[in-house]
């Protein structure tokens, strides 16, 4: 449940994070969004994204205060969307993660936890973060061609994977790729962030069995 020094920020701010694994990670391992019943102008009223339904259903949806879609709590990776009636608030990045409500005085607070890291894309294109978020898509648009699925069937097989294990696959795929490619500013820095990522994992223990690229791993998610 909620401290009344979370709801003092979440009242003031309209969603906040939570820690990260560690100091220099990608993400956060959740965030919490308020979403009020009478939400204005740039407060928080619904969040735009893609649930699992099973049988290949990955619909986009929103969620609101009043309590709906409860019944289908695993979020899709990819984005998310915090709308208020005036716009964007905040958008996201997950590599699959799960959702549940809980009903307070303003409406109800709507937590989003991952056991891998929670990206939180920035309103300026060129934020380092905002262009990790754009390679890791491309990445996943070329192994969606490579294995010749639907979008559906990629996001199925990630959610079968695992969040952390797709998170895993992702950053080896990356350092392959970026290592291939003239590097030329912002991509030696992305190139440090994957590398770091990664040695964090392997140092920790916590990457744990080995893990393939993305493309490997998915085909054999059948």
């Amino acid at each position: 449940m909620e401290s009344e020094g979370e709801m003092e920020r979440l009242a003031a701010l309209g969603f906040d994070t939570a820690p990260a694994l560690h100091d220099d990670s990608l993400g956060f391992t959740g965030v919490a969004v308020l979403l009020r019943a009478d939400a204005e102008r740039h407060q928080p009223d619904s969040i735009r994204l893609r649930l699992d339904e099973g049988d290949e259903r990955t619909p986009w949806a929103h969620l609101h205060a009043a309590p709906d879609l409860d019944w289908l709590p695993i979020i899709c990776p990819g984005r998310l969307y915090i709308h208020s009636e005036l716009e964007i608030e905040g958008t996201f990045f997950t590599f699959g993660a799960r959702w549940r409500r809980e009903m307070t005085a303003p409406g109800a607070v709507i937590r989003i936890e991952s056991e891998a890291p929670i990206l939180e894309l920035q309103r300026d294109p060129l934020a380092l973060t905002n262009q990790l978020v754009d390679e890791i898509e491309a990445l996943w648009a070329r192994v969606e061609a490579q294995l010749g699925l639907s979008t559906a069937q990629l996001l199925e097989r990630m959610l079968a994977a695992g969040a952390e294990t797709i998170y895993l696959a992702v950053l080896q795929s990356l350092q392959a790729h970026l290592a291939t490619v003239e590097l030329a500013g912002h991509a030696h820095s992305l190139a440090d962030l994957v590398n770091g990522e990664l040695q964090w994992y392997q140092q920790t223990g916590r990457s744990g069995l080995y893990v393939p690229d993305l493309a490997t791993l998915l085909r054999r998610e059948i």
